[in-house]
C-alpha cells in the first residue's frame, strides 16, 4: 500500500516514462483522442495495460523495486558498513492472489566498495545518521448498518491511535480499505476508498488539527494531498464516486475501475504526540436489507491504515555497536 501511494505521488511524466517500465505499474496516462466511429471511445488511458500474473515464469511480468522507496533510511545512508551491521537481512513477502500463481526468484542488486583504503576511511568517518522512518498503525471501522436499520444512516466514530505516542510525528496519510472487494481490475487492495459524504479530522494533544469537519469533500482531500505530499498522478474526476454523469465517457475501462479508489487523507502534525484521535464519518446508503447494504463497499466495515513519518537517529558507539532511537 505504501509503494502504491509513492507511485501515485509522482508526476505523470515520471510515471509515463520511467515508473511504468521499471515498476511495471499502470500509472501514467496519455490522451489518445476520440475515435470518430465510436463516440464512447476513451480519451484518457493508461500507457501500460496491467499484465496478469501467471503460473508460468516465461509469461509472468517482471519488475524492479527500489529499496530506497520502501526503506527511508537508505535515502540518508550512502553505504552500509557490514562490520557495523553484522546481521543485515532483507525479507520480501509475497501475497499470492490465487494458489496456482508463482513468483520469480528475486535478485538483490547492490554496489560493493572493494578498495580497502577507501573502505577503512568510510568506516572511520561513519558515526551514524538522522533519518525519517515510516511507521504504521491501523484501526477498524464497523459496517454502517445494524439490525433494525431501514433508511440511510450517517456514521461517525472517534478512535485513539497509540502507535505514534511519545514520538514526533511529521506528516501522515491514511489508506482506507473496505472489507468488501471493490471489483477494480487494476488496483484491488492497493488503493484507498472514498466514501459517501466522508469526513476526516485529527485531534492532536486535545485539539482538532483542522476546523469544522476537517476534510469533508473530495476537493479538500486532493488539496490536502498535494499540499502535504506534492504532485500526484491523477486524472479527470478520479476522486469521485463512479457515476455516469462524471465524464466516464472520457476514460478507458481500467481508468473507470479506479474512480474513487485513490482517495488518500493527508495531514501534517509536526509535533510530539501525547494523544492522537482520528475522527471518521460517512453516510451509509440503505439498500433493501441490512445484509445487502453492508455488502456494498460504501457501507461495509473498513480498516484505516496510517503511514506516518517519524524522525529517528542511528548512533554508532566507539566499540562498533549502534543504537537506534527516536528524535
Amino acid at each position: 500500500m505504501y509503494a502504491a501511494f509513492k507511485n501515485y505521488n509522482k508526476d505523470n511524466s515520471t510515471n509515463y516514462n520511467l515508473t511504468t517500465w521499471l515498476n511495471n505499474s499502470a500509472m501514467g496516462y496519455n490522451v489518445v483522442g476520440q475515435d470518430v466511429s465510436n463516440t464512447q471511445s476513451a480519451k484518457i488511458e493508461s500507457f501500460n495495460d496491467p499484465v496478469a500474473v501467471t503460473n508460468d515464469e516465461q509469461t509472468t511480468p517482471n519488475m524492479w523495486l527500489d529499496l530506497k522507496s520502501c526503506l527511508p533510511i537508505l535515502q540518508r545512508l550512502l553505504y552500509l558498513p557490514t562490520s557495523v551491521f553484522k546481521n543485515l537481512r532483507l525479507v520480501v513477502e509475497f501475497n499470492n492472489l490465487t494458489p496456482n500463481q508463482k513468483t520469480l526468484t528475486p535478485l538483490l542488486i547492490t554496489d560493493e566498495m572493494s578498495d580497502p583504503s577507501v573502505k577503512n576511511k568510510l568506516l572511520t568517518e561513519f558515526k551514524g545518521v538522522e533519518f525519517v522512518s515510516v511507521e504504521t498503525d491501523s484501526l477498524v471501522v464497523d459496517a454502517v448498518f445494524k439490525v433494525g436499520d431501514l433508511v440511510d444512516k450517517p456514521q461517525s466514530i472517534t478512535k485513539q491511535l497509540k502507535g505514534f505516542n511519545n514520538k514526533v510525528l511529521n506528516r501522515f496519510f491514511v489508506v482506507k480499505q473496505p472489507s468488501v472487494a471493490v471489483g477494480a481490475n487494476t488496483i484491488r487492495k492497493l488503493g484507498s476508498k472514498l466514501y459517501f459524504n466522508e469526513t476526516d479530522n485529527v485531534r492532536v494533544n486535545g485539539r482538532n488539527l483542522l476546523v469544522g469537519n476537517g476534510i469533508d469533500t473530495p476537493a479538500k482531500s486532493l488539496a490536502s494531498l498535494t499540499d502535504t505530499y506534492g504532485t500526484c498522478n491523477s486524472y479527470l474526476n478520479q476522486q469521485t464516486l463512479p457515476k455516469a454523469v462524471n465524464g466516464q465517457e472520457l476514460l478507458g475501462v481500467n481508468e473507470i475501475d479506479m474512480l474513487s479508489l485513490q482517495d488518500y487523507r493527508c495531514f501534517r502534525v509536526g509535533e510530539r504526540v501525547l494523544q492522537l484521535d482520528y475522527q471518521f464519518g460517512r453516510l451509509g446508503v440503505f439498500d433493501t436489507s441490512v445484509a445487502q447494504s453492508n455488502n456494498d463497499s460504501n457501507n461495509s466495515g473498513t480498516t484505516l491504515y496510517f503511514f506516518g513519518e517519524v524522525p529517528k537517529r542511528l548512533q554508532v558507539n566507539p566499540n562498533g555497536t549502534y543504537i537506534i532511537g527516536y528524535a
